[in-house]
């Protein structure tokens, strides 16, 4: 009888063994974590810990439910949850999301062209949300009239970025006098009116005013004009 206790106990002993060495290689199997993600090079986070980039494999961790954190500058963070009962090997695949940048576009007047990286966007006031935040961006006005206006945008994640500029006009302005008043005006070959008179519009560049009264000498003169500027041209008739 006590050899038959004798054998059952080992046979018992070593279905016990076998157990615990299957459950433990179980165990030592459902560790095996692949974590990656699209794009590469994202950051991962286990239960708070850093454990490199993307793509990884770990193996070290123990068996229940673990928090994953994917990191990548220039996208959403993302949160996922996993188990290592899930299965022997467990492939974590995330597609990250870019983040993208707000960008409010307002002109004075209204009305220009927006042209971001070369690509039209509409006209002012606009607000574009499909910009990536990630990297700078050029943007261009334009509005017949005047000058076009080129700036870089960048961004600062999703804060909302505005950009509100005053166009100049690509011609200039002259406020013409003359003593005594009532001459006649012409700027450039073109009839402009009687002193006093403000004529906008004038072209950059080499402008000519002559001056018309009836009995006084005709006068002439040239003025220097630059984009968005006003000058005043004052001038005595001679009789």
């Amino acid at each position: 009888m006590s050899v038959v206790f004798r054998l059952m106990s080992r046979v018992l002993f070593c279905a016990a063994f076998a157990a615990v060495l299957s459950s433990f290689a179980q165990e030592q199997v459902q560790t095996r974590v692949s974590i990656l993600s699209q794009p590469a090079g994202a950051t991962v986070v286990v239960d708070g810990q850093d454990r490199g980039v993307t793509p990884i494999m770990l193996f070290d961790l123990t068996p229940g439910r673990h928090h994953l954190k994917y990191r990548l500058a220039g996208y959403l963070e993302r949160d996922r949850f996993f188990d290592t009962s899930e299965g022997p090997v467990i492939e974590k695949n995330e597609v990250l999301q870019e983040i993208k940048g707000l960008l409010l576009v307002k002109s004075d007047p209204p009305g220009a062209t927006i042209v971001v990286d070369g690509e039209a966007k509409g006209e002012t006031p606009r607000l574009i949300v499909d910009l990536s935040a990630k990297e700078p961006h050029a943007l261009k006005l334009r509005k017949a009239g005047y000058l076009d206006q080129a700036l870089t945008v960048k961004f600062n994640g999703r804060e909302p970025r505005v950009v509100d500029e005053k166009l100049v006009t690509d011609s200039g302005a002259i406020n013409i006098i003359s003593e005594p008043s009532g001459a006649d005006v012409m700027v450039n070959g073109i009839a402009r009116g009687k002193t006093p008179v403000l004529v906008s519009g004038v072209s950059k560049g080499r402008a000519t005013v002559k001056f018309t009264l009836p009995g006084f000498g005709e006068e002439v003169r040239e003025l220097a004009m630059r984009a968005g500027e006003e000058q005043t041209l004052s001038v005595v008739l001679q009789a």
